[in-house]
């Protein structure tokens, strides 16, 4: 039987070493990250009509870090939303909006939204970028309790709008 102990512990052992450690603190809450980054959900709203002609309203392409997504901006008219949801955390983060290098000319108007320390009430607040002369990691927000950051392809015409195909909304805790 000692054998097997013996054994048995060895493989405990080398299993422990082989995965990352967990340690749970206090409730079994999900541990926040210190950074996370998220994927766009682009959604096309309307196609093919006069306000959204063609089948496409978003393009993919690379700029020198990533693959991205663009769009046209279409006056006062929305044919794509473009959303981040983001998992509830009472820390204190920074949101950073990923613009793609000398792809992106328009303004975007995000609309971010979350819930209150107790989760009981839902918030909402405009934020913006110009793009126009930015590349690179840009702050959008910072605070608690975000759930989610979306902007659509409403602008003055004849701009584009870009964002990371994968990774183009970073949330840094404190």
């Amino acid at each position: 039987m000692r054998t097997f102990q013996r054994i048995a512990a060895r493989a405990i052992a080398a299993a422990a070493l082989a995965l990352p450690a967990l340690t749970l603190i206090g409730s079994p809450a999900v541990a926040d990250p210190a950074e996370e980054t998220f994927t766009p959900h682009v959604t096309t709203l309307e196609s093919n009509t006069s306000a959204c002609p063609g089948n496409d309203q978003y393009f993919s392409g690379w700029d020198t870090q990533q693959p991205i997504e663009w769009t046209y901006t279409n006056g006062e008219h929305v044919c794509i939303e473009v959303e981040y949801k983001v998992a509830f955390t009472t820390a204190n983060c920074a949101y950073q909006f990923y613009v793609p290098n000398r792809q992106a000319t328009g303004y975007i108007d995000f609309w971010v939204s979350g819930l209150s320390a107790n989760s009981n009430m839902r918030w909402g607040i405009n934020r913006g970028i110009n793009e126009y002369d930015k590349e690179g990691w840009y702050t959008i927000h910072s605070g608690t309790g975000v759930t989610s950051i979306k902007f659509w392809d409403k602008g003055p015409k004849g701009y584009t709008l870009g964002w990371g195909k994968y990774a183009s909304l970073k949330r840094v805790c404190s």
